[in-house]
């Protein structure tokens, strides 16, 4: 029996199949994108370094960069959600995972970002943060473009004197003190 592979899978594998045999990526991987599914509707567009595919209502995107840099990014507008993983080299042979969550939670649209760095194969924590902003604030039609999923949409936010109701912000820095 064939085993088939999601749209995803098949295109890291293409990609890079040694960051895709890494057991700490495959634990990001199945944590963010275990349920993508574009059986239906789905369309791609593919450039050298990059890979986007786009469902109804649904959107996913790779980009793979000679330098090592990754990121996957998913979003699916009708559920006003996004994952995103990012993996770019740190320091000192380290390498820089930077995870983004979005979603809707009791009418809070919350962005949550988490940083860690693997290095000598132990994964350590830098940064966590989220931030809530109310539901309302933000028209429903803008919930189907892209800004809203994006790294800087707290910012713009605040810029635009929205503040968010709810928001944590915690920096580690274990690395320097072992």
């Amino acid at each position: 029996m064939i085993e088939e592979k999601s749209v995803l899978s098949a295109t890291l594998e293409k990609l890079n199949p040694d960051l895709f045999l890494n057991p700490v990526f495959q634990n990001y991987y199945l944590k963010l994108f275990y349920d993508v599914d574009f059986s239906d509707g789905m369309r791609g567009f593919h450039t050298e370094n990059s890979h986007t595919f786009c469902g109804n209502q649904k959107q996913a995107k790779i980009v793979y960069q000679s330098d090592g840099t990754f990121m996957m990014r998913y979003i699916d507008y009708a559920k006003k959600m996004s994952r995103s993983l990012e993996i770019a080299k740190g320091e000192q042979e380290s390498v820089l995972f930077t995870t983004r969550y979005v979603y809707l939670v009791d009418g809070v649209f919350y962005h949550m970002t988490e940083r860690q760095v693997l290095k000598d194969n132990q994964v350590y924590p830098i940064q966590y943060q989220y931030v809530g902003f109310d539901e309302k604030a933000i028209d429903e039609k803008e919930y189907h473009q892209d800004w809203v999923y994006q790294a800087d949409f707290v910012d713009k936010m605040k810029q635009n004197g929205i503040a968010p109701i709810d928001e944590h912000r915690k920096d580690e820095n274990r690395q320097k003190n072992k």
